[in-house]
């Protein structure tokens, strides 16, 4: 019955988006699904993106594998945020954008985030790849900032499958991570409210910590 109830509940794509972004912003803000978090976003993606985020994890426990004693190094896939592009903390709120039907029959939603503190008020867009699966909608990629857009499916370079590949590489960076991109490089307004990438008063913060893991190139158009 309750499994029925989900299936109603999430019978358009917009139904879906809006579901999974209220899911999401009740979860932990840092790392890959694991436990709890996994448990509860799973229903919401597709096959293809749980089995590349299981990899991920799988990869990521191969990284602390091949580190030496001692190793201070800092893993990969372990900051802010798996399903949105801020690197600063978790959206505090959100509102469903437009949609777009796509070439191949999936579904662009446009998600508009917020997170508002005591000291920040910052304001974003990302989208969801939305797709039907076994009679069902689901997340199929999250598109981070569309600005700058790059792809959650694409964040995985230094994987091959579930074996990380390049730890020597990886180490040599900040933070152990690669360089960040887009998603961190911007600025905005403290105790204000902005559009991300566009600074309205002063003073400013810079967001130019590495972001959740290596990002694809920024120029990349968005072809989903």
């Amino acid at each position: 019955m309750l499994f029925l109830s989900l299936l109603l509940a999430i019978a358009t794509p917009q139904n879906l988006a809006n579901r999974f972004c209220t899911a999401y912003l009740k979860q932990h803000e840092y790392g890959l699904l694991e436990g709890r978090d996994r448990r509860v976003m799973a229903p919401f993606l597709s096959a293809r993106l749980l089995r590349q985020l299981d990899d991920a994890r799988a990869c990521q426990r191969d990284w602390y594998r091949q580190q030496p004693k001692g190793s201070t190094d800092k893993p990969p896939f372990v900051d802010c945020c798996l399903f949105s592009s801020t690197p600063d903390g978790m959206p505090t709120s959100y509102s469903i954008g437009e949609t777009e039907r796509l070439a191949d029959g999936r579904y662009k939603i446009v998600v508009n985030y917020r997170r508002k503190t005591k000291t920040d008020d910052i304001r974003w867009r990302d989208a969801l790849i939305v797709k039907k699966e076994r009679g069902r909608y689901v997340v199929d990629d999250v598109i981070y900032d569309l600005e700058r857009p790059s792809y959650l499916s694409k964040s995985f370079g230094e994987c091959r499958g579930r074996h990380y590949a390049n730890a020597r590489r990886i180490s040599s960076r900040v933070g152990g991570i690669a360089t960040p991109d887009a998603r961190s490089r911007m600025s905005i307004t403290s105790s204000s409210s902005v559009m991300r990438g566009s600074v309205k008063s002063t003073p400013t913060v810079s967001l130019s910590s590495a972001s959740f893991v290596n990002r694809i190139a920024a120029s990349r158009s968005v072809t989903a």
